[in-house]
């Protein structure tokens, strides 16, 4: 067995672990919230595996466990629960599903709300507001691409990615893992990602 064959089957046995019986356990927040964890690392590791599908699925049951007792509606993990959105909108924006992707992003940056426009913000906001614009910025540059007429859209795209880029270029330090050790679109894929955007013709 391969490591990311091996690192998918850990995240599932923990995931198992703390499943059907813990999640619905009220008083049980801290397990309900590994439990969350570990179906967005499994995500991410389909991802790498190329099972875009079962990602799609891993992290559809995160959100449903962070939305969902004990942990629903819980500021404190706000981020966290919006950080899963995220996951999600991109793996849908991946499988073609353009309007899904973009509700559950607005979902996502609606979840965070005032946290976005506090200063500084905190730092997990920010790594999943960088994931959420860019996630924004690649459905439009689709679009665009799709279009006969493609100048909005672009324009849309440019925007949505440079709003991510501005971000990045606050941090103090630029690490593509955040606070909550998922994965996070890194600065050089922004970067390179606005920059053929912005010489794009139009």
């Amino acid at each position: 067995m391969d490591l990311l064959n091996w690192t998918t089957s850990v995240f599932r046995a923990v995931a198992d672990f703390g499943g059907p019986q813990r999640k619905t356990n009220p008083t049980d927040s801290d397990v309900a919230g590994l439990f969350g964890n570990a179906l967005i690392y499994e995500g991410e590791t389909l991802e790498l595996l190329g099972d875009e599908h079962k990602a799609l699925q891993s992290f559809e049951r995160a959100v449903t466990v962070f939305e969902s007792p004990p942990l629903a509606g819980k500021m404190g993990l706000n981020s966290v629960t919006a950080a899963a959105y995220a996951k999600l909108a991109n793996s849908q924006s991946r499988l073609g599903h353009a309007d899904s992707a973009r509700e559950t992003y607005n979902k996502a940056l609606a979840m965070l709300g005032s946290q976005m426009s506090s200063e500084p913000a905190a730092l997990q906001v920010q790594y999943t507001v960088i994931e959420i614009y860019a996630g924004l910025g690649e459905l439009e540059s689709q679009s665009a691409s799709r279009r006969s007429s493609r100048t909005n859209a672009q324009i849309n795209a440019c925007t949505w990615y440079q709003k991510s880029m501005d971000i990045w270029l606050h941090l103090p330090i630029r690490n593509s893992i955040s606070p909550s050790g998922f994965k996070v679109i890194d600065f050089n894929s922004v970067s390179s990602k606005l920059t053929q955007c912005q010489q794009a013709p139009w």
